[in-house]
């Protein structure tokens, strides 16, 4: 539990007091400037963050807020987004979405590729994604990701 203004509030919800409050100083201050309210959300999840000053230090509930921030983004995109508009505009959004999405791929399949910690390694898995790595024959140790050879113990 957390006082918030000499109350007892879970830690969850007084953190996402304090974000909503950052937000709205923040997301104003960008207004006043000139820029866009995102601008200032962002900001101020980054001021506020484990990595600015850590005033909401865990990383997993900054992690989900922002996702949360997202949801949020493209909620209200959408709801500014009218038919004409999205004609207007839709050819280009798609040819430019299918764009990023190749272009992602093409670059996650050539780091998978290239990568020095993937050439030593013997993949049991498609392409894009994460290999699972053994040491080569009469290699002590394993050169891959410390994500990839902490999924292997658990198993």
């Amino acid at each position: 539990m957390l006082p918030l203004l000499s109350i007892e509030a879970p830690e969850l919800v007084a953190n996402l007091a304090i974000a909503v409050v950052a937000a709205a100083i923040f997301g104003s201050i960008a207004r006043r400037v000139g820029l866009v309210s995102i601008v200032g959300y962002i900001l101020a999840g980054v001021i506020i963050g484990p990595e600015g000053l850590a005033i909401i230090e865990d990383p997993d509930l900054v992690s989900q807020m922002a996702e949360i921030g997202v949801i949020f983004l493209m909620f209200f995109i959408g709801l500014e987004m009218s038919p004409e508009l999205v004609k207007k505009v839709g050819p280009m959004m798609f040819s430019g979405g299918t764009a990023q999405i190749v272009g992602t791929c093409f670059d996650d399949f050539l780091l998978d590729r290239l990568s020095p910690q993937t050439q030593n390694c013997q993949t049991n898995t498609p392409s894009l994604a994460v290999p699972r790595c053994r040491p080569p024959a009469g290699v002590q140790s394993n050169e891959c990701h410390p994500l990839v050879r902490d999924a292997d113990r658990v198993r």
